[in-house]
């Protein structure tokens, strides 16, 4: 039970970076907003 737990913590973790620099990118330089406001 606690294996399973962390193994998918450890995998949501993997895969909420990419998503949220993927975000940040497209906020900052899609949209062409400033760095303040894409954060």
């Amino acid at each position: 039970m606690m294996q399973s737990l962390d193994k998918l913590v450890k995998t949501i973790g993997v895969l909420i970076i990419p998503i949220g620099a993927g975000l940040f990118l497209q906020s900052r330089f899609a949209v062409g907003g400033s760095i303040k406001s894409s954060i």
